[in-house]
């Protein structure tokens, strides 16, 4: 399998990364108008695909880690592959272009997140040198059958914003390249 990786820059790019992601990661969607956000919010960020045999079988962002201020020396970075694309070298070709893309950043480590209840990613990234950094748990909240304009809490009547939970209730890991 001949992989090629291209930027994704464009909508249509961008809406083929969603694609993926959201077909691959459906717990943990992405969409253009989110991109779009995070690229004014928080600008440098880049988004890759990998294509093979003309089909878009893998996708990479990296940039800025939100909670860190800009100077950080860690980017963000994740990596999708479509499960038969894997093993193919589709995950490691992704890896060194968000790398280089670190690398001319002037950054010198990857961060990105791990789901327990997705080994094979644990194993890619344990397999390369990543470790660990933490571990935390998220709940998820279903708003079906809910509108927007409910508006009662158990604060009792603290207004509050409706959004719909895109977070599994599986663990999940930060990693990093070990030092």
């Amino acid at each position: 399998m001949t992989t090629l990786i291209r930027p994704a820059t464009s909508d249509a790019d961008l809406g083929e990364l969603g694609a993926l992601v959201n077909a691959v990661t459906p717990d943990d969607p992405a969409s253009l108008e989110e991109m779009r956000w995070a690229d004014a919010t928080y600008p440098g960020n880049a988004r890759f695909l990998a294509t093979a045999d003309g089909r878009v079988v893998g996708a990479a962002t990296v940039g800025r880690i939100y909670f860190y201020p800009p100077e950080h020396l860690d980017l963000w970075a994740s990596i999708v592959v479509v499960p038969d694309a894997r093993r193919h070298g589709v995950g490691s070709a992704l890896l060194r272009t968000v790398s280089v893309h670190a690398a001319s950043a002037g950054k010198s480590g990857l961060q990105g997140r791990a789901w327990e209840h997705r080994p094979e990613g644990i194993a890619f990234l344990v397999h390369r040198g990543f470790h660990e950094l933490e571990r935390s748990r998220m709940v998820s909240l279903d708003l079906s059958g809910h509108s927007p304009t409910d508006r009662t809490s158990s604060l009792g009547s603290m207004p509050w914003r409706w959004r719909r939970s895109r977070t599994s209730r599986a663990a999940t890991r930060r990693w990093r390249p070990a030092t």
